[in-house]
């Protein structure tokens, strides 16, 4: 298994050293690092990252505003790394409190991975459901056709379909397609 790829963003580049040896410790791959959120954001945009680790207090724009736009963007996970006075606000992102214990730190990464699985999944289900949704809708629209230019019953209609995509050897969703086609070019 390739191993997960993790960026890390922090003012302090000891800290950014701490981090990094624990991660790779763990087995994670860190493809990088930045000290202030300009070069991170662009960092992050070419080296195409995991999960973003983040400080929020740094420099330039704030480590908030950046794991917005990195979430907004698409472009990794984001965990902040939240001093006491940064956790007042209205986070909507994993964080870590400081003072970061190893074990802290690596059950968080390990926790975005296994949601960010969680979460792959679901949307492959969720294509998976409307690619079915739509061949449905295509199925009954040429249902309709048949059994109104045919007089067939719906079950005779589906039926038909249902060979016509074993004989030819395409998907039922290609022949009701072809059926409504058919259909709209005779009109």
């Amino acid at each position: 298994m390739e191993r997960r790829r993790v960026f890390i963003a922090h003012r302090n580049k000891k800290f950014i050293k701490r981090i990094r040896h624990v991660l790779t410790e763990a087995g994670y791959n860190v493809v990088g690092t930045a000290v202030d959120a300009g070069s991170a954001l662009r960092k992050i945009r070419t080296l195409k990252p995991d999960l973003a680790v983040i400080d929020m207090d740094l420099p330039t724009m704030g480590g908030l505003q950046l794991a917005g736009i990195i979430d907004e963007s698409r472009l990794s996970d984001v965990i902040l790394i939240a001093g006491n006075a940064s956790i007042d606000q209205d986070i909507s992102f994993p964080f870590i409190s400081k003072p970061i214990t190893k074990s802290t730190l690596l059950q968080s990464v390990n926790l975005v991975f296994i949601n960010r699985q969680r979460i792959k999944k679901l949307e492959r289900e969720i294509d998976k459901l409307k690619d079915i949704l739509e061949n449905r809708k295509y199925i009954e629209r040429a249902k309709g056709i048949l059994m109104r230019d045919l007089g067939l019953t719906e079950q005779e209609a589906f039926r038909r379909i249902q060979k016509e995509s074993m004989d030819r050897g395409l998907p039922m969703k290609d022949v009701a397609r072809a059926i409504i086609t058919a259909r709209n070019t005779t009109r």
